[in-house]
């Protein structure tokens, strides 16, 4: 489960971020692209596990926003979402992936901080 591994080093990151502003870290939305194979699930299972090691963190609220997949196709450039069940082909001409537009992202967005600590 590659999940433990990038909540671990997700988690680092916003300590260094919270460290820099010297507070606590309240609030959080992670966006994950549908194209990352990160199972939100498998995520908020480490994150809720792990964050007590993370005195910043620990009282953090972590959000999740699904980011749906979408692209353009080879043949005809027709906007689509490419997924499994169809090979990730196009849905209209049957030709393949030309460029993913959205989908392959994951951010940090919105970090909401409190008073100062000491």
């Amino acid at each position: 489960m590659h999940e433990i591994t990038i909540a671990n080093n997700l988690l680092r990151q916003l300590t260094k971020i919270a460290q820099t502003k010297q507070a606590q870290l309240i609030s959080v939305n992670i966006e994950i692209g549908e194209f990352r194979s990160i199972d939100k699930e498998c995520l908020e299972f480490a994150i809720d596990n792990l964050k007590d090691n993370y005195p910043l963190l620990n009282q953090c609220d972590f959000k999740y926003k699904i980011i749906t997949t979408l692209a353009y196709c080879l043949k005809n450039n027709h906007l689509y979402k490419p997924d499994f069940v169809n090979s990730f082909k196009c849905n209209q001409c049957d030709s393949g992936i030309k460029a993913i537009i959205q989908g392959e992202e994951f951010n940090i967005a919105n970090p909401k901080f409190s008073n100062v600590v000491n």
